[in-house]
C-alpha cells in the first residue's frame, strides 16, 4: 500500500487519495505502462540521433556537392606544377571534410583518418597521398611529377568511392 499511495502521490499530486489494496493492481499496471513509454521516447529519440550522423543522410544532401567538387580538383591536374599542387592539397581537404561530416572523431585529418581506417580498410592507402600533401604545404621547393599527383587523386578518388560519395 505505500508503494501504491507514493506512486499515485508522484502521478497526480493534489487529489491523492491512500487507496485500497484492491486497486494495487491496476496501479502497477499503469506504472509498468508509464515506465515503457518513457523506455519508448528516450529509444525514439536515440535513434534519432543515431540517424542524423549516419552516412546515408549526410551522403544524400552533399553527394552532387562532393562529385562536383572532385571534377573541378581533377581539372587542375592540366593546368601543370600549380595545379597539380592545388589539386592534391583541394582533394585532401575535400576528404577531410567528408570524415568529419560523417561524424568521424578527431582534431585533425590525421586522426580522423586513424579512426575511419579501421571501418574503411582502403583508407589505409590514404597515408602515402597525405603525406605527399603535408610535404607540398610545408615544403615551399617541393614538386610534385604529373605521375606522382595522377596517382595520390586516384587514391583520394578511391577513398570517396569507398564512402559511396563518387
Amino acid at each position: 500500500l505505500a508503494a501504491h499511495s507514493m506512486l499515485q502521490l508522484l502521478l497526480d499530486p493534489v487529489s491523492a487519495p491512500v487507496v485500497a489494496p484492491s486497486s494495487t493492481a491496476s496501479l502497477s499496471a499503469i506504472g509498468v505502462l508509464v515506465v515503457l513509454g518513457i523506455a519508448l521516447f528516450l529509444g525514439i529519440l536515440a535513434m534519432r540521433g543515431f540517424s542524423r550522423s549516419s552516412t546515408s543522410n549526410w551522403e544524400v544532401l552533399h553527394k552532387e556537392k562532393i562529385r562536383q567538387q572532385w571534377e573541378e580538383l581533377s581539372a587542375l591536374l592540366k593546368l601543370g606544377a600549380p595545379g597539380r599542387k592545388l589539386a592534391i592539397i583541394e582533394a585532401d581537404k575535400l576528404l577531410d571534410r567528408v570524415l568529419r561530416g560523417v561524424g568521424f572523431p578527431g582534431e585533425t585529418f590525421a586522426e580522423r583518418l586513424k579512426v575511419a581506417e579501421y571501418k574503411h580498410k582502403v583508407l589505409r592507402e590514404m597515408w602515402e597521398p597525405h603525406k605527399l600533401r603535408n610535404r607540398l604545404v610545408h615544403e615551399e621547393s617541393f614538386t610534385v611529377s604529373e605521375r606522382q599527383a595522377e596517382q595520390a587523386l586516384a587514391l583520394y578518388k578511391r577513398a570517396l568511392q569507398s564512402l559511396r560519395l563518387l
